[in-house]
C-alpha cells in the first residue's frame, strides 16, 4: 500500500503491545464479514467490544514524537526529510548543534518508501527507549 493514510492493523497492535495509549489514536478499524475497513474517530468513537482496532494517521504520529530530546545536557533535534534520491523518507533525531556532530555519537534515523512507515518506525523506537511518557501506566 503506498498512500496509506494511517497505521495498519499489524503495526497498531505493535503499538498498543507496546503500551500506547490508545486515547492517542485518531482512527480505527473495524471488520464486517467482507473487508476491514478505516474510520475516523471521534471522540468515544472507539469501541474495542465491537472489534475496533485503533489506529494513527500520520499526524498523530507526529504528534507522538518530542520536537526534541535531551540526553546528556545537549539538545537532539527531530528531523523529518525526504530521501536524496526523492523516493524515500527519513525521520531522525541527530545532534542540533552542527558544530558538535561529527564527535556526538546519538543518532537514530528511520527511513521508509512512505513517511507514514518511517514515522511508525520511530514512535516504535521512542516507545521501545521510553522517549514517549503517554504509555500507559
Amino acid at each position: 500500500m503506498k498512500n496509506k493514510i494511517c497505521t495498519d492493523i499489524k503495526q497498531s497492535r505493535k503499538l498498543i503491545e507496546l503500551g500506547l495509549d490508545v486515547k492517542t489514536a485518531d482512527m480505527y478499524w473495524w471488520a464486517t464479514s467482507l473487508r476491514y475497513y478505516i474510520e475516523a474517530m471521534d471522540d468515544g468513537d472507539f469501541n474495542e467490544a465491537e472489534g475496533h482496532i485503533p489506529a494513527w494517521s500520520l499526524s498523530a504520529l507526529l504528534n507522538l514524537m518530542p520536537p526534541y530530546l535531551f540526553e546528556f545536557e545537549r539538545g537532539i533535534d527531530l528531523n523529518i526529510y525526504p530521501d536524496l534520491n526523492g523516493k524515500g523518507w527519513h525521520c531522525s533525531y541527530m545532534p542540533n548543534n552542527i558544530y558538535n556532530m561529527p564527535k556526538d555519537k546519538f543518532r537514530q534515523i528511520t527511513s521508509n518508501d512512505n513517511l507514514l512507515d518511517a514515522a511508525y518506525e520511530m514512535v516504535v523506537w521512542l516507545l521501545e527507549n521510553n522517549y514517549i511518557n503517554n504509555k500507559k501506566l
